[in-house]
């Protein structure tokens, strides 16, 4: 480990598991008690936000690197917090900054997106400590709080560690290319010849694809689906995402989590059948073919192993694997490819259709879970948008030469 950091050498991150399920990261030393402030902030503050274990733990890491520094520094941060909203000076904010890139171990440095979590994820920490400070405050003190952290917001925003070199491309495509969506929607049936997946596995491999292709979810909403979740019933046959920060019955070392918005979605009959085609056949309501054990009849989640238990992220991640593996062609798609690959078809048809693109916008964010703020279909937009602008430019570029004959 980097004798840049010492005093990391003393605090580790533990995991906290409550009765219910629920699972908190704490700060500890190296007798295991909790940093009784930092406890706080995460009970407090980010745990009300139903925010995800792994995102939660990622803010404690970068906590640990800025509690580390200021003890590296000697600095008395309660005197800072009181009497000043310019915490840190330039230097001190540089050093920071160097703090969050370093690797733990001093061989390099991460990359510039995690160490620029670290640095916000602190600076977060130390603006919510800072609060009663400010809230104690007489008026005149307060009001220079509140003008000097207004000058120390721009230092760290200029210091926040960040990515170089050429913005991502976002005209580069996302999803899938016609040739493979054809490709993939044949191959992924359970009765076609080259379906790549053993016998026993195709039907539920086939209901996990379908919703991947058509609803475009994560791999948490995926995993986490419980059998109430699956409206088979009504005549509007849905599926409703359901956002759990933390599930007592997820018997999973790495739970399926929820991260975007709560939604019901409408499914389409294709792929409203194949959903119920594997409940059928999990249950062993399938003539000649019960393939799972009884067990796997009193399991809430939908998806499930061969041995009855929730399926991994893992085994989701196989199926991937297998299907790449047999088709080259496919070899790239992913959950998360066919989840972009389920907005830029929704863009196509946007296109195709001449479709009110309020109306439209509202109702992508609303399927993929998105909040109405959200500018995330310009992000998979990119791709459409680009091609539209190159297709003006050949055009322009023949009638130039056309009218230069």
């Amino acid at each position: 480990m980097s004798d840049h950091h010492p005093s990391l050498h003393r605090s580790v991150i533990r995991e906290c598991r409550y009765d219910d399920g629920e699972r908190v990261p704490q700060l500890v030393d190296a007798a295991g008690v909790p940093d009784a402030r930092v406890s706080a902030y995460v009970t407090t503050w980010l745990r009300p936000q139903g925010r995800a274990y792994a995102t939660m733990e990622n803010h404690v890491r970068g906590i640990a690197r800025g509690v580390a520094f200021i003890a590296e520094s000697h600095i008395d941060i309660d005197r800072r917090l009181a009497t000043t909203g310019m915490i840190f000076d330039r230097l001190e904010l540089d050093k920071l900054a160097r703090a969050c890139e370093e690797r733990l171990d001093g061989k390099g440095q991460i990359g510039a997106a995690v160490a620029g979590s670290y640095f916000t994820a602190f600076m977060d920490y130390l603006y919510w400590l800072q609060e009663p400070f400010q809230q104690r405050a007489d008026k005149q003190t307060r009001g220079l709080l509140v003008d000097e952290r207004r000058d120390f917001d721009r230092l760290v925003e200029e210091r926040r560690p960040r990515e170089t070199g050429p913005a991502a491309n976002s005209s580069i495509r996302k999803g899938l290319t016609p040739a493979q969506r054809e490709l993939f929607l044949e191959v992924i049936h359970p009765d076609h010849a080259q379906n790549p997946f053993t016998p026993k596995l195709r039907i539920r491999n086939y209901a996990i694809l379908m919703l991947a292709y058509y609803l475009g979810p994560r791999a948490g909403e995926t995993l986490s689906l419980k059998r109430p979740q699956f409206d088979d019933r009504s005549a509007d046959r849905t599926v409703t995402i359901e956002r759990r920060p933390f599930d007592a019955e997820d018997p999973r070392s790495e739970p399926a989590l929820v991260k975007t918005l709560g939604r019901t979605i409408p499914l389409m009959d294709q792929v409203a059948d194949s959903l119920a085609a594997w409940m059928r056949h999990r249950d062993g309501k399938t003539k000649g073919r019960a393939n799972f054990p009884a067990s796997a009849r009193r399991t809430g989640f939908i998806f499930i192993s061969t041995g009855g238990t929730p399926l991994s992220g893992r085994r989701l991640r196989d199926i991937y694997a297998t299907l790449g593996a047999s088709f080259p062609q496919l070899a790239n798609i992913t959950q998360h490819v066919l989840r972009a690959d389920d907005s830029e078809r929704w863009v196509e048809l946007d296109k195709a259709e001449n479709r009110d693109k309020v109306e439209s916008d509202r109702a992508h964010r609303e399927k993929k879970g998105w909040s109405q703020r959200s500018r995330m279909i310009e992000h998979y937009a990119g791709f459409m948008l680009s091609q539209q602008t190159q297709a003006f430019i050949r055009r322009s570029n023949d009638s130039l030469i056309a009218a230069k004959r």
